[in-house]
């Protein structure tokens, strides 16, 4: 595999060839000050004759240029292997030549193994080459004495050796990728990528086997497995309490119209946590900018809001309509609409009419919005999800949202005698996690 190293070059030439030598490597890349602000550290690369000198004081020693004593000249080509920096105090122009000069080596060969020595330059060079290591994950360098007695310069018995840079990688690396994986709501990337930190950096942190648990318990709550994501979430009670419980909540609301659903860790609450739990997810998809798996979960929930009152209120299942149990001027109409079967099955619209034939406030909501959800489940039954071929698009989605969530709130308003606590959505940053975690 070819070896690359990015170098840094400042006063003295020799921390610079002891690093050459010591890494061995199949080309070098000289990131050097150039003549625009006074001498630039380029003569030692590519001046002729002896440019380097070495210093105690007074002028002690002339030596060629670095890629003749590093024994590298035949390997070297000026018109490639130089970073010319104007200003070797402008970070912004340090970092982006460098970062130039990283990509156009990867461009050419992917396979390169590049490594990169900050010791020398201007401190502003130094910086800007550690943090485009760390953005490019390129193994750092440092070339310096064992008992460092000149602050200024590296000088005498050098010797390069790996800086350690995993603690400040990872939590570069933490910051970069599992912040936007939770802005996204996109756990199961951030369960792949966590494992593959802890694989490629050889870890052993707790920090980051929590933050795995966690992300598991979201994903797996995120794709209905309920069961799944509490036995995640268990251990984590002390400190993401608000969690737990509205999940609790959730397992025994959805227990009541499914009830092959079972779990010994269920909480009553008002009944229909499901249903919030269902808004947020559309939510998140929402984020995904999923429009047509949000408007799914939208239509999903208008029909769990007239399910779940019809249940709670007068114990009736729209999947088998006991006519018994409705008022006597209402029994013979419904039961004309009984099938082969023998069950009488409501869909979402007869559902919110038996609500408003039943003088349920319900009924009353649905009845004031029912020529604009009509309008709005046009958009859904046109849809590649439902019965059509159109795509929902940002647009069309918002439209359908506006009328469907207000709609809901309004009868989750009516419905729910109490105060409707607000339900939390998932976390979406790695500093609310990482607050709620010390809570443990």
């Amino acid at each position: 595999m070819t070896k690359v190293l990015f170098i840094t070059v400042g006063g003295s030439s020799q921390p610079v060839v002891t690093a050459i030598k010591t890494v061995k490597s199949d080309r070098v890349v000289f990131i050097c000050s150039s003549h625009k602000k006074g001498k630039g550290s380029v003569d030692q690369v590519t001046g002729e004759g002896k440019p380097c000198e070495i210093r105690k004081g007074d002028v002690v020693e002339k030596l060629p240029n670095i890629p003749t004593q590093a024994e590298i000249r035949d390997k070297f080509d000026p018109n490639r292997d130089v970073i010319l920096i104007d200003d070797p105090d402008d970070l912004s122009e340090c970092y982006t030549k460098i970062t130039e000069g990283l990509e156009r080596v990867r461009a050419e060969n992917r396979e390169a193994n590049i490594f990169a020595d900050y010791t020398c330059g201007t401190k502003t060079m130094s910086a800007a080459l550690v943090v485009a290591s760390l953005d490019y994950e390129v193994e750092l360098m440092i070339t310096t004495n064992t008992a460092r007695t000149n602050t200024i310069k590296v000088e005498g018995e050098e010797r390069t050796k790996k800086a350690r840079t995993i603690g400040m990688s990872v939590k570069r690396l933490l910051k970069q990728h599992i912040d936007r994986y939770l802005r996204e709501f996109n756990y199961s990337a951030a369960v792949n990528y966590l494992t593959q930190l802890i694989a490629n950096y050889q870890l052993n942190e707790q920090r980051i086997d929590m933050y795995i648990d966690l992300c598991r318990a979201f994903d797996l709550w995120d794709i209905f497995d309920h069961n799944g994501a509490w036995q995640r979430l268990k251990p984590y009670m002390k400190g993401f309490r608000d969690y737990g419980l509205f999940l609790k909540k959730v397992m025994f609301s959805r227990n009541l119209l499914d009830p092959d659903f079972k779990s010994d860790d269920r909480m009553k609450g008002h009944g229909y946590e499901v249903l919030q739990d269902l808004l947020l997810n559309a939510e998140r998809r929402k984020v995904q900018r999923r429009y047509d798996d949000a408007v799914g979960r939208l239509y999903r929930s208008l029909e769990l809001l007239a399910q779940l009152r019809l249940l709670l209120q007068y114990d009736l299942k729209t999947g088998n309509i006991e006519t018994s149990k409705l008022p006597e001027s209402l029994q013979s109409k419904y039961d004309e609409l009984r099938s082969t079967d023998g069950k009488v099955q409501l869909g979402l619209q007869r559902a919110y009419e038996l609500l408003s034939e039943l003088n349920d406030p319900l009924g009353s909501v649905y009845d004031q919005y029912r020529g604009k959800i009509k309008d709005a489940l046009a958009t859904r039954n046109y849809s590649l999800m439902a019965h059509g071929f159109s795509p929902i698009t940002e647009e069309r989605y918002k439209e359908f949202a506006a009328c469907v969530i207000a709609f809901i709130q309004e009868g989750l308003g009516v419905c729910v005698d109490s105060k409707l606590q607000e339900a939390p959505q998932f976390i979406s940053d790695l500093s609310t996690l990482d607050n709620l975690l010390l809570n443990l």
